[in-house]
């Protein structure tokens, strides 16, 4: 993947935290990665909500299952894959770990797998 959008609950500073340590693995492996506003993200482009979905090839959701349902509004009929990222509570949609976070994008990453 090379252009990989994140979208992250608003006010959520380890999601801030996060997404900036996604952003340097992304471009220490050349992939340019945009961020959903309001979110500042450091080393991301702030790009509005509504056009992410044509800029990228992954999105990245860390929150929870309400931010993770805004996603895929967002992303509407586009095939983009989406990668959520439980940030706190139950996480019934959002079932991906902090932990298992990179592994997991190097996967993708590398073979294209697909994770449900």
């Amino acid at each position: 993947m090379k252009r990989i959008g994140l979208l992250l609950k608003t006010g959520n500073p380890d999601a801030v935290k996060l997404g900036s340590e996604i952003s340097a693995w992304a471009i220490a492996r050349g992939s340019k990665i945009y961020a959903a506003l309001p979110a500042i993200v450091q080393n991301c482009e702030a790009v509005p909500a509504e056009k992410l979905k044509d800029l990228i090839d992954l999105l990245v959701v860390l929150g929870g299952d309400g931010t993770m349902l805004y996603a895929a509004r967002l992303i509407g009929g586009k095939k983009t894959p989406i990668l959520g990222v439980n940030m706190g509570g139950l996480g019934f949609l959002t079932a991906i770990t902090t932990s298992e976070l990179f592994p997991l994008l190097e996967r993708v990453g590398e073979n294209g797998h697909e994770v449900e």
